[in-house]
């Protein structure tokens, strides 16, 4: 199926959650194609190509000056209510929608002096992490 397309048509991608987990190979994919984020701070920490801070701002790469600039990525949320808030504002809020998607798109491309996220580079990760899980006890044969 053609992710991208699945992205695309969705309003947000929520992550709540406390620690690093595979869902942040989503929220790069999100980024990549548009889709604004509504992320913990656990999820601004791990975020590729680099971290976002706890406010939601992270280095984009600008083509135009020919190198970085700060922009405001992600809606964080620290606490439930907090979380909450941020969630119903990039859902509600039709600029801060076209902001962040604009700014989350600029900073998935951001990585590498705005080579990117490479799409085989996150193929690979990817396969790391099975060949990984392959060998612990999370898979029986």
């Amino acid at each position: 199926d053609d992710v991208g397309s699945e992205l695309r048509s969705a309003r947000l991608l929520v992550v709540p959650i406390r620690w690093a987990t595979g869902i942040l190979t989503k929220q790069t994919l999100a980024h990549v194609h548009g889709l604004p984020t509504a992320i913990t701070p656990a999820a601004a920490a791990h975020a590729a190509p680099e971290p976002i801070d706890p406010a939601g701002f992270a280095r984009v790469w600008s083509h135009r000056q020919g190198g970085y600039d700060t922009a405001r990525v992600a809606a964080v949320g620290d606490t439930a209510a907090a979380f909450a808030a941020a969630v119903l504002h990039l859902h509600g809020n039709a600029s801060a929608w076209v902001e962040i998607s604009a700014a989350a798109a600029r900073f998935a491309k951001s990585g590498g002096g705005g080579q990117g996220v490479c799409p085989e580079a996150l193929r690979r990760d990817v396969e790391a992490f099975w060949a990984v899980m392959e060998e612990t006890a999370c898979f029986v044969r």
